[in-house]
């Protein structure tokens, strides 16, 4: 809502010390230390900034109920459909590198969570910015190999940019759950 009518916000609602927007969640801290000296804030930020892969063990706080936890692998989409808002939101599709979503894997792995949740606007597309293809069914592959990870689940795979590559590693590691969810409520 702040990234799209942060001037509307500010406009109808005076009450509203700050707006962050989609990519600023590293902001907060020094957003609420402003508001509380008296500033108005208004951090929009870059939609489209490279996710940070030192976003792991080091940043990560778990919210979940401990056994489960979502690894977000990737941010943005670049399908722009007529019906949707989420590129002029969150900006075009921006995966993690492998090596980070693994590190983050094994730290989580540690901290006692067993299923792991990938998420993104399109994790079928996953790498397909930075690897040049899609290369979710390697990154599923190596996520199946940490110790301490018991299932896996894939959240939004649009059936389009699901390969077969995929549907093979779900049909062959007993960690992934057999479970896709489709986000067909545009449908």
């Amino acid at each position: 809502l702040g990234q799209r009518y942060e001037k509307e916000i500010f406009d109808e609602l005076p009450e509203v010390d700050a707006i962050l927007g989609t990519t600023e969640y590293e902001s907060i801290v020094e957003a609420v230390k402003a508001v509380l000296e008296g500033k108005k804030i208004k951090t929009l930020g870059d939609f489209d900034k490279v996710m940070k892969d030192e976003n792991n063990s080091l940043n990560r706080v778990v919210t979940t109920a401990g056994h489960y936890a979502y690894l977000k692998i990737a941010e943005g989409c670049d399908s722009h459909c007529t019906y949707c808002v989420i590129p002029s939101l969150r900006g075009k599709y921006r995966s993690r590198s492998m090596e980070s979503l693994i590190e983050e894997t094994k730290t989580l792995a540690q901290q006692g969570v067993k299923e792991l949740i990938l998420v993104a606007q399109d994790t079928a597309v996953y790498g397909k910015d930075i690897y040049g293809k899609s290369v979710l069914d390697e990154l599923l592959k190596n996520i199946c190999k940490v110790d301490g990870i018991e299932w896996v689940r894939l959240l939004y795979c649009y059936p389009e940019n699901i390969t077969d590559e995929t549907i093979e590693v779900m049909a062959s590691e007993k960690k992934i759950l057999h479970y896709l969810d489709m986000p067909v409520q545009h449908g």
